[in-house]
């Protein structure tokens, strides 16, 4: 926080015990929403298997705590965000649940999933995946919380203490993901231990650490990047494009799943190269528009998240009526809840009449 932001709070009405305070209540609705976005509206935990929250939440929302204060104590752009969220899903991937590395159970006529498979990674899944876990796990949870707490959109949110916790939980979480996944999930299914190729394990964290460093000890900080401004367009063009993205992106399972086998992996690889090529060009080119507001931010959120609540009925694999039915309240709740949020950004967006002299 600069000299004249402290000035500004030490002088503003609120206490001293409310200012440390103010950021909890930010904190703990983020610590919610990105398990919630990731797991819960999408399908993948459902109603049978709810205690999966008790590690969901120090997990992704431990990550996502720590990630938003570190791009937002270092005043970094979106891009920040974005690669820093790639590499908590390629934590998550290759080091925590190890998906990308474990040979998967196929739910169709074959007794493996094999698909894409080479050097012990799966790698169309694993494109899917990081794409997924950063955006739906990371980045749109941060927007969606800052959205809804605008005045403390640029403010760090934790002190010390609230650190040191959030590092605790997101370390519980990973430790109680990697003990739950990799010596009760994965060893149920295959009937042995999967142990993943040292190789594999270390080129991954030497990926991990190389984002993480691209983003504490940058050459140029990430965020002042120029992108070529997109056409005008209203919110919800905006909105409507990312859904389509999204839906597109979400295509990618059936590859990933091998409901497509005489599709060669590669040119699976090169959609999922292209789809990410095209939804980071559109969303920089629409951020650098000189009217990007929360309304499009928004919107982007929107059609973003509706796509992954469709998609996640059949690409979650989820079952059973209560769990289908489960998910149906949750999506119905969540999309309530973004009319309720847009109609507030709405109004705060719309120019106010001047004020009387």
């Amino acid at each position: 926080m600069s000299p004249a932001e402290s000035t500004a709070a030490a002088s503003s009405p609120r206490g001293p015990r409310e200012g440390r305070w103010r950021g909890t209540a930010p904190a703990f609705v983020l610590l919610l929403v990105s398990p919630i976005v990731v797991e819960v509206l999408f399908g993948s935990t459902y109603v049978t298997i709810f205690d999966s929250l008790l590690v969901e939440i120090p997990f992704y929302g431990g990550g996502a705590l720590l990630i938003r204060e570190v791009v937002r104590r270092r005043r970094l752009g979106w891009e920040a965000l974005l690669v820093l969220a790639i590499a908590f899903a390629v934590f998550e991937e290759f080091l925590v649940i190890q998906t990308s590395v474990s040979p998967l159970l196929f739910v169709g006529s074959r007794s493996l999933f094999v698909y894409g498979r080479l050097f012990g990674v799966n790698w169309v899944y694993a494109a899917w995946a990081v794409g997924y876990e950063s955006l739906w796990g990371i980045v749109l949870p941060v927007y969606l919380t800052e959205l809804a707490f605008p005045d403390q959109r640029a403010e760090p949110w934790l002190g010390r203490p609230g650190l040191l916790l959030a590092g605790l939980l997101f370390l519980f979480g990973s430790l109680a993901a990697w003990a739950v996944y990799t010596r009760e999930v994965v060893p149920a299914a295959l009937g042995y231990v999967y142990s993943p190729s040292p190789v594999v394990l270390g080129l991954a964290s030497a990926l991990i650490v190389g984002l993480v460093a691209a983003v504490l000890a940058p050459t140029r900080p990430l965020g002042n990047r120029r992108w070529p401004r997109a056409v005008a367009a209203r919110p919800w063009t905006l909105g409507g494009a990312a859904f389509g993205l999204g839906l597109l992106w979400f295509g990618l399972v059936a590859f990933a799943f091998d409901l497509f086998p005489r599709v060669p992996p590669v040119a699976s690889l090169g959609v999922a190269v292209v789809l990410a090529g095209v939804a980071l060009t559109f969303l920089g080119g629409a951020s650098a528009r000189p009217d990007w507001s929360d309304r499009h931010r928004l919107a982007v959120a929107f059609g973003a998240l509706l796509a992954s609540m469709i998609a996640g009925y059949w690409a979650s694999g989820i079952s059973g009526t209560i769990n289908l039915v489960g998910k149906g309240a949750f999506d119905g709740v969540a999309v309530v809840l973004l009319v309720l949020l847009s109609i507030r950004v709405r109004g705060r967006d719309r120019p106010r009449p001047p004020s009387a002299p």
